[in-house]
């Protein structure tokens, strides 16, 4: 409820506006009563009057933040659960083939919004500042969270291989066999790679390229295997 009273309160913010502006009928009125007045008393008000709309121009990025942040919050709900992939793949030897369910419902909260049937309240200007703002952060955290999972499994793995090598050379073993095996990075990686060109994909349904997006093509480098890192395709 209270993404829409910060959009009621952005639409009457930028009325106010318009009514203090050049061509706003409040100029028209203050014309009117002050028509017997010298030429030098109207512009002095004129002046003060556009003047006062000035800090409620101040205002609307603010605005736009608040209302940004709040569709934000809400992805982060559904972006949370991509970690339970890394305790999936540590318990199966299946490849992935599909991307995460998780994934239909990151952008869910914008989408929404956005076919509101208030969105006639904001320009398109403002439409397209809210859409690419939220799609800028939600991908920044989708970009956190992955690194985050990446970097736990490649620790955990390499400290796991540590002690498999350590006592494989204890008894005589060759350590040379499980340099063919998929490891558990490898699948969690594979798997973060599907979901992550579905939600490129997603992003292209609201009319967001993802390469656009710094933190996107961050999160491709991560995850995508080495002979694709310079082709981003979804």
């Amino acid at each position: 409820m209270s993404l829409f009273i910060d959009l009621q309160i952005m639409h009457d913010v930028h009325a106010v506006i318009g009514e203090l502006s050049e061509s706003g009928s409040f100029i028209g009125h203050v014309n009117q009563s002050l028509g017997s007045c010298p030429i030098e008393v109207f512009n002095l008000v004129k002046g003060s009057i556009l003047q006062a709309a000035e800090p409620l121009k101040e205002l609307l990025p603010a605005i736009m933040d608040v209302m940004i942040g709040i569709i934000v919050k809400k992805s982060n709900e559904d972006l949370k659960h991509l970690k339970g992939i890394t305790a999936t793949y540590r318990m199966t030897s299946k490849l992935p083939v599909r991307h995460s369910p998780y994934v239909s419902g990151i952008l869910h909260p914008l989408k929404v919004f956005l076919e509101g049937d208030r969105m006639h309240y904001l320009s398109e200007d403002d439409k397209t500042k809210l859409c690419r703002g939220s799609a800028n952060k939600i991908t920044a955290t989708y970009y956190d969270l992955v690194s985050e999972v990446v970097t736990v499994a490649r620790k955990t793995e390499s400290s796991l291989q540590r002690l498999r090598q350590g006592a494989q050379r204890r008894v005589g073993a060759s350590t040379d066999a499980s340099d063919s095996i998929i490891s558990d990075t490898d699948k969690i990686c594979m798997q973060l790679f599907l979901d992550i060109q579905e939600y490129a994909r997603n992003l292209r349904a609201i009319g967001i390229d993802a390469r656009e997006i710094d933190s996107y093509r961050a999160l491709w480098q991560c995850v995508a295997p080495k002979d694709r890192h310079e082709n981003i395709q979804f």
